[in-house]
Parts: C-alpha cells; sequence; structure tokens
C-alpha cells in the first residue's frame, strides 16, 4: 500500500474526509434580467425549495473581462421591497443590523471573464419584515462607475 494510502485509510478512521466541491450549474432558463449597465446585468429569482430566499445572479455580457470591487454582496446590493398592498416595506431588526454601513468592513471582488455570472442568495425574509399574507414585488439595483445597474421585479409569495 502506498503512503498516500495509508494517509487517506487512517483519516477515514479518524472520521476526517476529503472531498472536492462539484462545480456549481447557475441555472438561467426562464430567468428574466434587467437592464445592462456597464456590461453587467442582474437576474433575480425566488427560489422554488426556500421561499424568503432570492437568487440573484450577476452577468458579464461583454467580450472583456470585468472586475467588481464592493463590500459584500448585502452591501453592493439594494434590495427594493414592496408588500401586498403598495407599500414599502421595512428592515426587521436583523437586516437593520445586517445592513449597517459600519458593518461593510471587508473587501470583495468579484472577476468575472466573457460571459461568466456568479450567483448568490439574499434571504429577504429575514432581512425584511415581510408579515402580510400575498405576492410581495422584489427588485434588486447597484450603483456601479458606469451608472445603476437594475434586476427584473419578481414577486415573491409569503403565508
Amino acid at each position: 500500500m502506498n503512503i498516500f494510502a495509508r494517509v487517506f485509510d487512517q483519516m477515514a478512521r479518524m472520521g476526517l474526509a476529503f472531498k472536492s466541491d462539484p462545480i456549481k450549474v447557475i441555472e438561467t432558463e426562464g430567468r428574466e434580467w434587467g437592464g445592462v449597465t456597464g456590461g453587467l446585468d442582474l437576474s433575480i429569482a425566488p427560489r422554488k425549495d426556500q421561499k424568503d430566499l432570492i437568487s440573484v445572479i450577476l452577468r458579464n455580457v461583454e467580450p472583456a473581462a470585468k472586475r467588481v470591487v464592493t463590500r459584500g454582496w448585502l452591501h453592493f446590493l439594494e434590495v427594493h421591497v414592496t408588500a401586498p398592498d403598495g407599500s414599502a416595506v421595512p428592515l426587521s431588526a436583523y437586516g437593520r443590523q445586517a445592513l449597517d454601513p459600519s458593518r461593510a468592513t471587508s473587501q470583495m471582488t468579484v472577476q468575472l471573464g466573457p460571459n461568466e455570472m456568479v450567483e448568490t442568495e439574499l434571504p429577504i425574509g429575514i432581512l425584511y419584515e415581510m408579515s402580510m399574507r400575498g405576492g410581495y414585488k422584489v427588485s434588486v439595483s447597484s450603483r456601479l462607475p458606469g451608472g445603476v445597474l437594475t434586476s427584473n421585479d419578481c414577486s415573491v409569495n409569503h403565508a
């Protein structure tokens, strides 16, 4: 038995495991997109399996690579939530704390090659006071050097 096999066997006996994460495939079929700004585009959609989460895809639509530097997704994206009665939905106590600008201390760089995209999820159900029953209208925007990047609108049903 070679040395690597013995090491992995010993680690398995100790309850340790090695695995490589599978490459995440970003599903875009049936998605709507906002307008292109600075070569980037945004799409949002509710998660089918967890209704209080929205999937956000940032896509580079240009043939050249793009680089976005931000203070994390929660501070890069501005979420707009409208209640079923048409009123603006306020942040929850957790949302006010999580989105406090003083908490945006670490820098994040997103590199997107030509036609590449990246996906994140936003827990709007805990960030906003979604206490009414019915469909909430959600959109996302971000301020970029070339203007404001705006997503499509989506509806999130809250029971």
